[in-house]
């Protein structure tokens, strides 16, 4: 299973959050104006959700209206994952940030309909798009 998170902030500057030198792919996020990119590489399992969910947790803190999480690096998405971006959904919603997804697979899309997520975000076939209004 990889994992890992590095935070970058503004451009050119990068910041480690959260990394796991044993496994090789893993996950970053960035700021582009007030949206936040995390980008997933790897596998997103239970052993990552941690990790994805201390992410997801900082976001309100940015002070961004968006967060996209782009899927297009990512081989594997767990259930308990995919559930928890469902609800990451409503709850960032409430805070006035909405999360979007860049899948780029049809797996990763099946594992968010098959739990009954996948109807809360719009398809996104790029991440250009996913940063747009």
């Amino acid at each position: 299973m990889s994992t890992k998170i590095v935070v970058r902030s503004g451009v050119g500057r990068t910041h480690h959050y959260m990394r796991d030198k044993r496994r090789p792919g893993g996950r970053s996020v960035a700021m582009r104006g007030s949206c936040v990119v995390m980008v997933v590489d790897g596998e997103l399992d239970l052993a990552g959700l941690p990790e994805l969910c201390a992410a997801l947790d900082a976001v309100p803190e940015r002070g961004c209206s968006a967060v996209v999480v782009d899927f297009r690096a990512t081989r594997f998405v767990g259930i308990r994952a995919a559930l928890a971006l469902g609800e990451y959904k409503r709850q960032l919603a409430e805070q006035g940030v909405d999360l979007r997804l860049v899948s780029g697979h049809a797996e990763i899309d099946r594992v968010l309909d098959l739990v009954g997520v996948r109807a809360l975000f719009c398809y996104y076939v790029s991440l250009d798009e996913a940063l747009g209004p």
